[in-house]
């Protein structure tokens, strides 16, 4: 796992854009995602990226051990999913 950042700069913002595979009437954040994007953007200077995971990928879950980074969707909702990523980059993520 990354070492933790402790502090992005000023104005910089971190998301996790999480898309999931739920069919029609399934709850979207209890599927599995089938997109995962961190976006990092800086209010203050205007610039912007934003970098994709594989879905496939294999890594290790919070109190879950290793599987698909697709898999916390299904199995911890966003926030678990959130974690995985966090912990995987060790980037903030709000």
């Amino acid at each position: 796992a990354a070492a933790p950042i402790a502090a992005l700069a000023p104005g910089v913002h971190t998301l996790l854009v999480i898309g999931s595979d739920a069919r029609p009437k399934e709850d979207p954040r209890k599927a599995r995602a089938d997109s995962l994007h961190l976006l990092v953007a800086n209010t203050v200077t205007g610039d912007a990226a934003i970098v994709g995971f594989p879905r496939d990928s294999y890594v290790q879950v919070p109190r879950r051990g290793r599987t698909k980074i697709n898999a916390p969707l299904h199995s911890g909702g966003p926030a678990l999913t959130v974690a995985t990523v966090r912990q995987l980059t060790g980037i903030p993520i709000e």
